[in-house]
């Protein structure tokens, strides 16, 4: 009788640990296949805007020469959004300032003129006090760190003269080479307004981790290269 008893109890904790592995096969399986879909449609609206560059309309704000006080290019995205929306690239609702290129961690995201948490959950976003995509003066980019390796995830990855790709909404490449990282406090905000001695420089920015409990963040500071 207690063989009996022990065998039904051996049963039942093998029945159990077969349903935890399926399970836990199947949460990989979709998260996989989730950002698989995720990576794609990514790809895909970089690959739609650089084959098929909608201009802005014609807007007299620049920056050239000098770092911007406010994202102008953010801004005139968002005036033709309010507005006439006609010509304006979206991705998920948000409006695309460009596509950001990383080919060492294979990231092909849209940049989004849209800095809100909301933004944030969809792609990389175009950070406020930027000069601009490819614009002279500094231009910072955000995007999250997930446990499933989207966004900015693999950015931990990445190291001094690495290439970065940004195309802007007029359609022009720059390609940029990484020549600083570093990790810093999430209320540090220096890198926003650093100056770039004239040039065009990039500044990605995402968490270290992907908890809510670390209070640092990634830095990598790249420049044009000319």
């Amino acid at each position: 009788m207690f063989d009996t008893k022990y065998k039904k109890i051996l049963l039942a904790v093998v029945i159990l640990l077969v349903v935890i592995a399926v399970g836990t096969l199947i949460y990989f399986i979709v998260d996989f296949n989730k950002v698989s879909n995720n990576n794609g449609e990514a790809a895909d609206a970089v690959r739609e805007a650089e084959g098929g560059v909608v201009k802005k309309k014609n807007k007299t704000n620049e920056v050239e020469g000098e770092t911007a006080t406010l994202n102008l290019q953010s801004q005139d995205i968002y005036s033709d959004q309010n507005g006439d929306s006609q010509g304006m690239r979206m991705y998920k609702g948000f409006p695309m300032a460009g596509t950001l290129k990383i080919p060492k961690i294979n990231v092909e995201l849209p940049i989004l003129a849209d800095s809100s948490a909301k933004a944030l959950e969809v792609s990389v976003t175009l950070q406020p006090l930027s000069a601009g995509l490819n614009k002279v003066g500094n231009t910072t980019i955000s995007g999250h760190n997930y446990k499933d390796g989207s966004f900015l995830s693999n950015a931990k990855n990445l190291s001094l003269n690495d290439k970065i790709y940004i195309t802007d909404y007029d359609g022009n490449t720059v390609e940029y080479i990484i020549y600083n990282i570093y990790v810093t406090e999430r209320n540090d905000s220096d890198y926003f307004l650093r100056d770039t001695d004239g040039r065009r420089e990039v500044t990605l920015t995402t968490c270290t981790d992907d908890t809510n409990i670390t209070q640092n963040i990634n830095v990598i500071w790249a420049k044009e290269n000319i």
